[in-house]
């Protein structure tokens, strides 16, 4: 988990917009259908399982890479870079090949060409977003929170 850790805490020192928060370690002792929320309540989130959506690697990926450029309430609706994405999907290696992922909306639309995104809030922020992850043995979340 040491080169995602490390990814991690450099986009979130990047950030220059809001509050963002990195939390990582053992993946919790829960039932499948709670991990995320229990991985949320890490940072202090009271999520819900229909507050959060399940999305595969390459949306994770993606996300974390526009999030460690871009404000969530100001940033463009370019997709990211290419090689920050790569970067990324080499640190979530460090998670197994049966990784879970989740984000709570649906943020990758922006890079569609449409400027809006639907999302549920997992704090009292105007914007929030982020990704949680996990596999059988680490666990992780970073979230962004921003007001306009």
């Amino acid at each position: 988990m040491e080169r995602l850790s490390v990814l991690l805490d450099r986009f979130r020192r990047r950030r220059d917009a809001g509050l963002t928060q990195v939390w990582s370690g053992p993946t919790p002792d829960e039932r499948a259908n709670r991990l995320a929320t229990t991985i949320a309540a890490q940072l202090g989130y009271a999520a819900s399982a229909d507050s959060l959506r399940a999305i595969d690697r390459a949306e994770a990926a993606g996300l974390l890479a526009w999030l460690s450029r871009e404000s969530v309430a100001y940033g463009s609706s370019d997709r990211p870079p290419a090689r920050v994405v790569a970067e990324v999907l080499e640190a979530l290696k460090d998670l197994g090949p049966d990784a879970l992922f989740w984000t709570n909306g649906d943020w990758a639309s922006r890079w569609s060409g449409s400027r809006s995104a639907s999302w549920t809030s997992l704090s009292d922020a105007t914007f929030d977003v982020g990704v949680i992850g996990c596999d059988a043995d680490n666990a992780f979340i970073f979230w962004v929170e921003e007001e306009d």
